[in-house]
């Protein structure tokens, strides 16, 4: 079967360790934890049945309660998942030899369950550490009683009974390995599409930059720190010269490919604090931070500047030229919509004034 592979982009965060939410492996742990303590109890129930030594059997119920109960001093202190799924992962990789040795007389074949259910357990993890230490414990353990186990007179077993059984975890364990593998891979992609409807909720298909959305979230947010902290900043709203021409005459795709260019011109241009936003068409916004009045008159005429050096399109030169509005706060506006706008009007002011130019509308 050829399997789907999901490009490096779409990997999840590598620190996710579960299929599950915590929650949910809290219960896991918690149900781990009490059967643990459980089966301690069982276990000296046991005594009475089979008439083993009481040394041994309080030997045993003594691990299985401090697992059972150190496990839950993890659970209840809060102790990094991580820490916690390691402990389990050795919990897991003991449980099968300490049952199957002691219960391998009366119970040689009930006793089996105990691994396919920790490799059912193991199914909850993105690693397939626990999977595979459970299946390596199970297989060994298998092995030693087929070699060293006394026969038993209870049930009779045969090399070809041996035989079944590691045949049997064999496939277990593969099947439950790329049953891991399609729940990861799910996840995965899972993961990547709700980036990806995230990212184009918030950024332009086109260019990736932020898109009107984003900047009036962010605009926003510099309104408010501004009410605190009595800074100015400016919104500059670009339009480029003539680009109708540009698609008429090389075509839409060459158009996009020009606007990609300028998308990454303007984040070049601008400072890592700024922020520079595709507002539809062939319009861009600028979001200009903490910025001084002479930085005001100034990033413009720097944005004008690197635009009239030509851009490479497939081996062709291309030439062009934007006009630029610059609204200031709280000067033009104090809310969103406001800034945008007094930004829009200086540009058509501009426009009027002649291709490349820039207005600044507290100054008009």
């Amino acid at each position: 079967m050829c399997k789907r592979k999901i490009p490096e982009s779409r990997e999840i965060d590598q620190n996710l360790i579960f299929l599950l939410n915590i929650d949910s492996l809290n219960l896991i742990f918690n149900i781990i934890s009490i059967g643990l303590m459980v089966g301690s109890v069982l276990n000296l129930v046991g005594h009475f049945f089979w008439e083993d030594s009481l040394s041994s059997v309080l030997i045993l119920s003594g691990i299985l309660l401090f697992l059972g109960c150190f496990l839950q001093v993890l659970i209840r202190f809060k102790v990094r998942e991580e820490i916690i799924v390691t402990f389990l992962i050795i919990i897991s990789t003991l449980i099968t030899p300490l049952f199957s040795l002691k219960y391998i007389e009366v119970g040689s074949l009930t006793v089996w369950a105990i691994p396919f259910i920790l490799i059912i357990i193991s199914l909850v993890f993105i690693s397939p550490t626990m999977l595979f230490w459970v299946g390596l414990s199970a297989l060994f353990t298998q092995i030693f009683v087929w070699v060293f186990a006394p026969p038993t007179p209870v049930v009779v077993v045969d090399d070809s009974d041996y035989i079944l059984r590691i045949g049997f975890l064999v496939i277990a364990l593969v099947a439950a390995y790329y049953i891991n593998r399609l729940y990861v891979d799910k996840l995965k992609e899972n993961a990547y599409y709700t980036k990806r409807i995230h990212e184009l909720a918030y950024h332009d298909y086109l260019t990736d930059l932020p898109n009107r959305v984003l900047f009036s979230d962010r605009l926003n947010q510099a309104i408010l720190s501004a009410k605190r902290t009595n800074e100015n900043f400016a919104v500059i709203f670009l339009d480029l010269d003539d680009f109708k021409k540009v698609n008429d005459t090389l075509g839409h795709d060459q158009g996009d490919l020009l606007l990609k260019e300028i998308a990454n011109k303007l984040t070049e241009t601008l400072r890592e604090e700024d922020t520079v936003s595709r507002y539809g068409g062939d319009e861009f916004l600028v979001l200009a931070q903490n910025i001084s009045a002479e930085a005001i008159e100034e990033l413009p005429r720097r944005i004008i500047e690197s635009l009239e050096r030509p851009f490479d399109l497939e081996g062709q030169s291309i030439y062009i030229t934007a006009s630029l509005g610059v609204s200031v706060y709280p000067v033009d506006g104090e809310t969103v919509d406001q800034l945008i706008k007094s930004a829009d009007i200086a540009m058509y002011k501009a426009k009027k004034n002649g291709k490349s130019q820039y207005v600044i509308l507290s100054q008009v």
